[in-house]
Order: C-alpha cells, then sequence, then structure tokens
C-alpha cells in the first residue's frame, strides 16, 4: 500500500540512502517515524524493496525460481508409499 514518500538521514537497516512509498517495506518500517522527512530528497533513488513491492505477482523473475522436482511415475509412487509408513 502506498504511503506519502519519505526520506531519512538515518538509513534504519538500509545500506544505502534511499526514499520510500510502500508501507510494508522492511527498511522503510524500520525508520522510526519522528526521523522521517517528507518528502523524495533532492538526488536520492526510491528503495528498491519499494519497487518490488509495487511489481505484480507475475512480473516476478521467474528465471531466478528453482525449479520443481520431475519425478518419473513410478519414482513418484515410491516416494509417496514411503511417505505414508
Amino acid at each position: 500500500m502506498r504511503v506519502p514518500p519519505f526520506h531519512s538521514p538515518l538509513r534504519g537497516i538500509g545500506l544505502e540512502e534511499a526514499w520510500h512509498d510502500h508501507s510494508e517495506c522492511p527498511i522503510g518500517k524500520s525508520i522510526h517515524p519522528h526521523d522521517r522527512i517528507l518528502g523524495t530528497g533532492c538526488s536520492l533513488a526510491r528503495c528498491k524493496f519499494c519497487v518490488l513491492l509495487d511489481e505484480p505477482l507475475s512480473n516476478t523473475h521467474t528465471d531466478t525460481l528453482l525449479p520443481l522436482p520431475h519425478y518419473p511415475p513410478e519414482k513418484a509412487r515410491i516416494k509417496t508409499l514411503v511417505n505414508t509408513w
């Protein structure tokens, strides 16, 4: 969910200075409300986590996900039998 953009000289748990605008951003959440300055700052980039949180789930980077194991039917049956004991 969007919140008004803010930045802070104290980065919270972030490694670089950035501005935030997403309520679920872990870095933005780590900045105490008293330390937040409204606005995007002069030359700060948008937080990478805020960008990722705005991406639709269908646009996730599927090339980085591990494929599911494929079992031939006979091995899948054996695996099922072993798990039921």
